[in-house]
């Protein structure tokens, strides 16, 4: 079993289909909806957790793709920038899954690793300088 979390952006003509229920259905997917902002005949986004064998993980996003929706990792949300960041550590201490860690303590360097971030935006709440952010669900930085 793996489980994967997705950034999901539906075009106009996928936002009406109901391809998310059809993810459990036809794939035996288990689904955790973690975000989401889409309106009938209207482009929209939406953060989901894939829960399943690497088999139906794969050929359920396949269906997705095949639908019109666009998948991307939820990793891609979250971006921190480098000349704003002057290595603080407030951020350590809210990150759940070590995405952000010193990894040299003689520099004390933040190193943050995005494949281990799932977008939770603690380290964007307490980012003193703002170096940290996330794109929206209107596709803005925030």
């Amino acid at each position: 079993m793996i489980a994967k979390k997705v950034l999901l952006k539906f075009s106009k003509k996928a936002a009406g289909k109901p391809v998310i229920c059809e993810l459990s259905r036809k794939f035996d997917l288990t689904f955790n909806v973690m975000e989401a902002k889409i309106s009938p005949k209207k482009e929209g986004l939406m953060i989901l957790e894939l829960v399943g064998t690497e088999n139906s993980y794969n050929s359920g996003i396949g269906y997705l793709k095949e639908n019109g929706v666009e998948i991307s990792n939820l990793e891609d949300r979250v971006f921190r920038d480098d000349e704003l960041c002057y290595h603080c550590g407030y951020c350590l201490s809210v990150c759940p899954t070590d995405a952000l860690i010193i990894d040299d303590r003689q520099t004390m360097k933040v190193s943050f690793y995005r494949d281990r971030c799932i977008a939770c935006e603690l380290c964007v709440k307490v980012c003193p300088t703002k170096a940290m952010k996330i794109l929206g669900l209107d596709g803005d930085l925030i």
